[in-house]
């Protein structure tokens, strides 16, 4: 395969007071796609977006006029009522945001794999956002690879899988990049035979990872995804702002068809 697609994650300053320097960020780089996280992980309480819908309807509104293809990333909890709040609040995006709102993600964390609530009410939340999901909106699902035991419920009802197949100098990160991305792809292929698959990766702390160059380890990782998906996504935004990641990221970018 090749990758036809590459974007970026970008954390609340996405939507935040000064979320046009991240809107410009992303169109110096070249990107296609950029995911806005819209509320906080906050494990065990109430659902608390940063923005009113209309506010991020319009940032979404912002990145279509730009070229870009716009997300909105929320993080689950298996509790009724976050899942009646979330999808509330989502619903409110989509009919504002329209066509500019290409897909919305759920990344699935501690939020949800370390929580009580999980074995009783994690099948039956997730019947609940799929349920509930704005209709012909694909719903997206990220998470790592040693939680795919504790994430089953939300990969079944996943229209596209994001597994976060990151290498860098980081703690638990210290896999060679080009063969971890080949792993996790694969197990996550197996775990998720109906999903459409994309590649999360990383933009940050790549000098040395592996062992390699910056460059290096940013190519390996690169084009080991190209080999089984088209379509990469970096974490995260604020990462390609300089340095040599945002190089290697733009140039990739620059060599899209459009």
């Amino acid at each position: 395969m090749a990758i036809t697609r590459i974007g970026a994650w970008v954390d609340r300053r996405g939507v935040g007071s000064d979320w046009r320097r991240w809107l410009n960020v992303a169109v110096a780089v070249g990107l296609t796609d950029v995911s806005l996280c819209v509320h906080g992980q906050d494990a065990g309480k109430p659902f608390e977006p940063f923005q009113t819908a209309e506010k991020v309807a319009n940032i979404l509104k912002a990145y279509r006029m730009a070229g870009i293809r716009g997300h909105v990333m929320l993080w689950p909890q298996p509790r009724m009522n976050h899942a009646v709040a979330l999808l509330d609040y989502l619903g409110r995006v989509a009919d504002l945001a329209g066509h500019a709102l290409t897909s919305a993600e759920l990344d699935a964390e501690e939020q949800w794999t370390r929580s009580g609530y999980r074995v009783v009410f994690g099948r039956s939340v997730a019947e609940q956002l799929r349920a509930g999901w704005p209709s012909g909106l694909p719903l997206v699902v990220n998470g790592i690879t040693a939680a795919l035991p504790k994430i089953k419920p939300l990969i079944a009802i996943a229209d596209v899988v994001i597994p976060q197949a990151y290498t860098s100098t980081r703690k638990g990160q210290g896999s060679t990049p080009g063969v971890r991305q080949r792993v996790v792809l694969d197990t996550w292929a197996k775990a998720a035979p109906k999903a459409r698959l994309v590649c999360g990766l990383a933009a940050y702390d790549q000098e040395g990872a592996g062992d390699m160059s910056a460059n290096d380890a940013l190519s390996a990782a690169f084009n080991a995804a190209a080999e089984r998906v088209d379509e990469a996504r970096y974490w995260q935004l604020a990462e390609l702002a300089g340095g040599p990641d945002a190089a290697f990221v733009k140039a990739r970018c620059a060599e899209l068809p459009r």
